[in-house]
């Protein structure tokens, strides 16, 4: 495996990793068009990985504030500094983030109260049981809790919101406000700052039951999301680009009031796709099919989108193949490695930072249809699967690090009663994503409880 650990580079750094081509300001939008698949040996390929090797195609990002914070993970910074479409960009993975985050919360709390249910759970428990078993689309489930739960001052506001969105026809995302969330002062550059109180209730035996809400991540993907529409609203593909980002990322409750992606491969800006898994438009499309049908999605895309092509190799009896995956990825890093070194051999090498082209540029594909085949397994009845896929994309580093899908990795285990990874992300991200913190309070509850539940003679996990 190549390493892909890289030092972090800050500010005008990030000019040194592409060589001394310069520092230019950001080119206006140009139309990427739509070409094979299939790598040729031309100057000019539909991957972002290899077209962008070229100086005259990178060094427009290289001196902007906001691609120089995302190259570094630095997502705060990455937010604070941009604008326009890259600005557009960044604020719908950051909704993706959220939503992940609250299907974590949710998937924790559901299994901390359900499958490890303990007699001493306080009756307020049945609150935020209600809200996990809604936003995973159980709507029964939740609304006999709300609706049996007993009248509780502290959680009037929060459950008389539930309640009135429960009851309607759901065609419509629910507006909620409170929540320990407020977008006062906040702005496009500026997200709410997160209100980090929770919860707490005097118990019978002068303890506190303190549990911490979920729907302030509903909250905060629905405020990055408005941020993105607001961004892009004078463009043409405005809806179909944010229908198309955030579908692989949805919460199941929300399947009763969003839009069916569109199937167009669009025309986009490098904004879009630079140091990102989608290596064209066509990943993109086709990640945003998946859920609604692995398999017609793959028959769908597999001539536009090289993921898909790559993943129909890969299947056998309709399921895919993990190892036939794992070292298709490899070669298809070997393969992009190859076709850079060969569009860059007119540059002289002492112009050239070898190991962002050459080793970071490649991992990017690599890790890009592991991120897919582990999506594509997930909703192609294959969670083993995966979930093996899943921990390879884990030892990522650096600019290939995605907090997008780790968080979705980590509702994954949560689900699955496995809390450990998901503690050590929630830690980990917690000084870019402060949020974050609010689903350890479940996570922390559930570990807890595996491990009083865990046998003598073996670990909890």
């Amino acid at each position: 495996m190549i390493n892909t650990t890289i030092k972090y580079f800050f500010g005008c750094a990030f000019c040194s990793l592409v060589g001394i081509w310069g520092c230019g300001n950001k080119e206006s939008e140009e139309n990427v068009s739509q070409k094979s698949v299939h790598i040729e040996a031309s100057k000019d390929s539909s991957f972002w990985v290899n077209r962008l090797v070229r100086p005259e195609k990178l060094s427009p990002f290289v001196q902007d504030l906001g691609w120089q914070s995302y190259y570094n993970r630095n997502f705060q910074d990455t937010i604070r500094n941009a604008s326009g479409v890259s600005l557009a960009r960044y604020h719908l993975e950051h909704s993706a983030l959220y939503r992940q985050a609250l299907l974590m919360h949710s998937n924790a709390t559901k299994m901390l109260y359900t499958e490890y249910k303990s007699d001493e759970d306080p009756v307020q428990h049945q609150y935020f049981l209600a809200v996990a078993y809604i936003t995973l689309g159980e709507y029964e489930k939740g609304q006999n809790l709300l609706d049996s739960l007993p009248e509780e001052p502290i959680l009037q506001g929060a459950v008389s919101q539930w309640k009135s969105w429960i009851s309607t026809d759901k065609k419509s995302p629910p507006e909620f406000s409170g929540f320990s969330f407020s977008d006062e002062n906040s702005t496009v550059n500026s997200p709410p700052t997160w209100n980090e109180n929770t919860y707490a209730f005097s118990l019978s035996n002068g303890s506190f039951y303190e549990p911490s809400e979920g729907t302030t991540f509903w909250l905060l993907a629905r405020w990055h999301e408005k941020q993105a529409r607001d961004l892009l609203k004078d463009l043409s593909y405005s809806k179909d680009v944010i229908e198309q980002w955030l579908s692989p990322w949805r919460l199941p409750f929300e399947s009763s009031f969003s839009p069916a992606p569109s199937k167009k491969i669009l025309s986009l800006t490098d904004d879009w796709l630079l140091f990102g898994f989608y290596l064209d438009t066509a990943d993109l499309a086709f990640a945003s099919a998946i859920p609604n049908g692995a398999g017609a999605s793959l028959k769908e895309f597999s001539k536009d989108s090289l993921l898909a092509q790559e993943i129909e190799k890969c299947i056998s009896d309709s399921k895919l193949n993990t190892e036939c995956l794992v070292d298709a990825s490899m070669a298809l890093e070997e393969r992009m490695r190859s076709f850079n070194k060969e569009q860059t051999k007119d540059i002289p090498v002492e112009q050239l930072n070898a190991e962002l082209l050459y080793e970071i540029f490649p991992s990017f594909a690599r890790y890009s249809l592991l991120r897919m085949g582990a999506f594509f397994a997930l909703h192609n009845d294959q969670s083993r699967d995966s979930g093996i896929l899943q921990i390879m994309i884990r030892e990522a580093s650096g600019p290939i690090r995605d907090p997008v899908f780790l968080t979705f990795f980590s509702a994954w285990d949560a689900g699955n009663g496995a809390t450990l990874r998901a503690q050590d992300l929630v830690h980990e991200m917690s000084s870019e994503f402060s949020p974050l913190q609010n689903a350890r309070v479940p996570l922390d509850f559930l570990h807890i409880r595996l491990g009083r539940n865990a046998v003598p003679s073996g670990a909890s996990h």
